[in-house]
């Protein structure tokens, strides 16, 4: 069956992930990674992620796909040595020297990052070569386009389904070098493409201003019975600096598209987004998958998550954001049902009465129905 894959920014989202249905995780560790910004695993982190995930059944995949200089990969063979004995299941890679290292130091599996802009079966049959056994696609690559280079290579398929879409081809953009000083390509992506910027006519007059480069976000929902069909074997859901929320609301949605044909898209369109394309899922994308609004609209906002369960009627809520007493809170279940959470008697760890909680803090609530570890809460009005 075609895999769920889910961002695990931090142990938290890994756990997140696991309890809401993801088959697979991929998170980094401090090396080698195109996220400086992202909560990445320590390497004892990474070995505790590991064992906890083998104890849930779910894969996890460490992303190595930055581009690196020859002094900068001395230390990868021990890397990705210590990434096999912890329990890693595959690497995910863009370079080709890389590939080789891993293949010389190891016998992790491959994965071709989205970065290597992956679209057609020679390229994939070069990887192939390098030892690969899966490819991620780049986000141009068309459900068509997967079957045949999937027949045409005879590698694993993997096609990113949800999240953030780049302007540039697969990620290879320059902007954050020129506006910020900064290598996208190297983990320093500030962007910059979601700023306004002006047209100006021949004569230097203003023609318009806008986020013209700014993409919408990808929503691949209602093709996911298609995509099962024609054997993609891996959904990806991008995402690994969002919030647990996130997390567990896609996990949810594309968990029940692919198992049930069920489409939540409610999950979706209630997750803050700059508007919602199926990019190139279909076909190429055209002028009405640029996110013009120039925003990203608002959403929910996460009030915390459940820590423990201090007995069978209460739960210990941590808190991200500030929570007053009778302040509607919802918790997402199993099955991606909102089940409403008393607060009318909100108290903190040691049993006080509290008007309000604060962020960074426990509290104690009634406990609902589908309460346990790691679900999330959310503040029941939008922002």
């Amino acid at each position: 069956m075609s895999e769920i894959l889910a961002p695990a920014g931090n142990p938290l989202k890994l756990r997140v992930a696991a309890l809401y249905g993801a088959d697979a995780v991929y998170l980094a560790g401090q090396r080698f990674g195109l996220r400086y910004a992202a909560d990445n695993f320590t390497d004892d982190q990474l070995r505790d992620a590991c064992i906890f995930a083998k104890q849930h059944g779910v894969r996890v995949y460490v992303t190595m796909n930055a581009f690196s200089f020859d002094d900068e990969l001395a230390d990868m063979p021990a890397y990705v040595r210590y990434l096999e004995e912890i329990g890693v299941q595959a690497v995910i890679v863009s370079d080709p020297g890389v590939a080789h290292i891993i293949n010389d130091s190891s016998n992790l599996r491959i994965h071709v990052s989205t970065q290597a802009s992956t679209i057609n079966s020679w390229s994939a049959r070069f990887w192939q070569r390098l030892g690969a056994k899966r490819v991620v696609l780049g986000r141009e690559a068309s459900i068509a386009d997967a079957i045949r280079i999937k027949k045409g290579a005879e590698l694993e398929v993997e096609m990113f389904v949800h999240g953030s879409m780049c302007m540039a081809f697969s990620g290879n953009c320059t902007i954050s070098n020129y506006t910020a000083g900064r290598d996208s390509n190297r983990g320093g992506c500030s962007h910059a493409c979601r700023l306004d910027y002006r047209l100006l006519d021949s004569h230097a007059n203003v023609v318009s201003t806008a986020p013209f480069m700014s993409s919408k976000d990808l929503m691949g929902l209602q093709l996911i019975p298609e995509m099962v069909a024609t054997g993609i074997d891996s959904f990806k859901i991008e995402g690994r600096m969002k919030s647990p929320w996130y997390v567990a609301s896609t996990v949810l949605a594309y968990r029940s598209a692919r198992d049930e044909q069920k489409f939540k898209r409610h999950l979706l369109e209630d997750l803050p987004n700059r508007g919602l394309t199926q990019a190139n899922l279909k076909g190429p994308a055209g002028s009405d998958s640029v996110s013009l609004e120039g925003h990203q609209r608002s959403g929910f906002d996460m009030a915390g998550y459940v820590m423990e369960m201090p007995d069978d009627s209460h739960i210990a809520v941590w808190l991200n954001n500030p929570v007053g007493r009778d302040q509607s809170l919802e918790l997402l279940n199993q099955d991606g049902e909102l089940e409403p959470l008393d607060t009318s008697d909100l108290r903190d760890a040691a049993g006080n009465r509290l008007d309000k909680g604060k962020p960074n803090s426990v509290v104690i609530v009634p406990r609902s129905a589908g309460a346990e570890p790691f679900r999330v809460i959310r503040l029941a009005h939008a922002s």
